[in-house]
């Protein structure tokens, strides 16, 4: 990381990663692990978020008022998603062995998307 950033992982007060399709390779917060596989400190926190299609946003989104406010000096706002692994479909194939995550009233009730059957 100092080599690309001009800083210390030890300066780093905070990770914040954004990623939608928790499972697998991405589980068990992919923000920490990710952080502890490139070698960094682990007294360094990190935590993982989801946001859909704005998780990486909301990250930064996190992360900058704690340094605006003065809470923190460095953290990392970011984002990650293996998208050509771990694809959307896959989702729906954890949906479908673990249960969906909408149940029919709350579909009815919002007019969500959804489809009668998992994609192949």
């Amino acid at each position: 990381m100092p080599a690309r950033s001009g800083i210390s992982g030890s300066e780093v007060e905070d990770v914040i990663a954004g990623c939608v399709q928790q499972f697998g390779e991405q589980s068990f917060n992919v923000g920490r692990n990710a952080w502890l596989e490139a070698g960094l400190p682990i007294e360094t926190p990190a935590t993982t978020i989801d946001r859909q299609c704005g998780s990486a946003r909301q990250a930064m989104n996190f992360a900058a008022p704690q340094i605006g406010a003065g809470l923190l000096d460095c953290a990392i706002g970011s984002g990650v998603e293996h998208m050509g692994y771990i694809s959307p479909a896959d989702g729906m194939k954890v949906a479908g062995e673990y249960g969906a995550p909408f149940s029919a009233e709350l579909l009815e009730r919002y007019h969500l998307v959804r489809r009668s059957s998992p994609p192949r």
